[in-house]
């Protein structure tokens, strides 16, 4: 997969979350996404579902290396792109929404082309009603 068709199908995969990842015309949700992801944690975000699971369950799912698979989820985990919990032989991961998750587990990261991105596309994201029903059930 092309690096452009990486961040298009991780878009595409963070929509259909709960709380969505809506496209826009403008394409900013992509320059987001690049910002935060390197093409293979694109990909491999892509992976990870809203289940917890095991390093060994995900490769086993998906055909991936389940060798490698552990420290790449662990280091994605370690700069907010998915969720980690459990210790010790018991880790699992998770997707997260973009916002309330990723967007919040990246504040320390912000930098000021992140955040112009992520004010021009927050009203856009407001504007899908499925998004914001979806937050306020959260709330």
């Amino acid at each position: 997969m092309d690096k452009e068709k990486v961040y298009e199908a991780l878009a595409s995969h963070l929509d259909r979350l709960p709380i969505g990842f809506p496209k826009t015309g403008t394409g900013v949700e992509i320059r987001i996404l690049k910002r935060l992801f390197t093409p293979e944690e694109a990909a491999l975000a892509q992976l990870v579902i809203l289940k917890p699971e095991t390093a060994k369950e995900i490769a086993s799912r998906t055909g991936h290396d389940g060798e490698e698979l552990p420290s790449k989820l662990e280091r994605m985990s370690r700069k907010g792109l998915i969720f980690r919990m459990g210790q010790g032989d018991n880790i699992r991961y998770m997707a997260v929404n973009f916002i309330v998750g990723i967007w919040e587990f990246n504040l320390n990261r912000l930098d000021p082309e992140l955040i112009s991105d992520v004010e021009e596309y927050v009203p856009h994201y407001f504007r899908q009603s499925h998004n914001l029903k979806s937050l306020v059930c959260l709330l």
